[in-house]
């Protein structure tokens, strides 16, 4: 029988929100504290390059506002949370 570990993360267990430019070239990227108001302040409609992060009813500002509200207790009918595969131990060695 095989043993599977994973490690499984809420809204308060997040260090940041990464935002990751996908034009091709580019992959500039934006970081957001979990306790950040992006939601409620500036518009993040491109990336620091200028390609633009607009269009089809989707942006920076709402993506985090949407993940925000399911991740944490703000979620009505059920919470968002991250499953990811418990990291090899020469890989825990790695820091943000």
């Amino acid at each position: 029988m095989a043993i599977e570990r994973c490690v499984v993360v809420g809204w308060s267990d997040l260090r940041a929100i990464v935002f990751e430019c996908t034009n091709a070239g580019c992959g500039a990227r934006v970081v957001i504290r979990p306790d950040s108001e992006l939601d409620k302040t500036e518009v993040v409609d491109k990336c620091p390059n200028g390609h633009p992060w607009s269009g089809g009813g989707l942006s920076a500002n709402r993506t985090f506002g949407m993940l925000k509200q399911q991740m944490s207790s703000g979620g009505k009918v059920f919470k968002v949370l991250l499953q990811f595969d418990e990291p090899a131990p020469a890989e825990q060695k790695i820091s943000c």
